[in-house]
């Protein structure tokens, strides 16, 4: 994640979609994974959403939301911001449980 800090630091966003995979194995612990996107979501400035991956699991999904990063889940979402008026999105259902 350090990479991705770095290309992303002095970014100016509007929005932000993370997608997943978050981790490399899609089994045991994630917790270095979520201490990762919480690194990467202290230099975004604007809204952020994230997609799983299917390497990722459903349990990550409650702390990628506290961090202010709600998980698209089949479900479609539109945006909370201005600049990003129209735009909708939704995500699929691949992660593991």
């Amino acid at each position: 994640m350090d990479r991705v800090i770095e290309l992303v630091s002095d970014l100016d966003d509007d929005i932000c979609v993370l997608t997943g995979d978050f981790r490399a194995k899609t089994f045991g612990p994630f917790d270095a994974a979520l201490d990762g996107v919480a690194r990467v979501r202290a230099c975004l400035k604007g809204p952020l959403y994230g997609v799983l991956g299917n390497h990722d699991t459903v349990r990550m999904v409650p702390a990628l939301e506290n961090m202010g990063m709600p998980a698209f889940d089949r479900a479609p979402c539109e945006p909370k911001t201005s600049k990003a008026d129209g735009l909708d999105c939704a995500g699929t259902n691949c992660s593991v449980t």
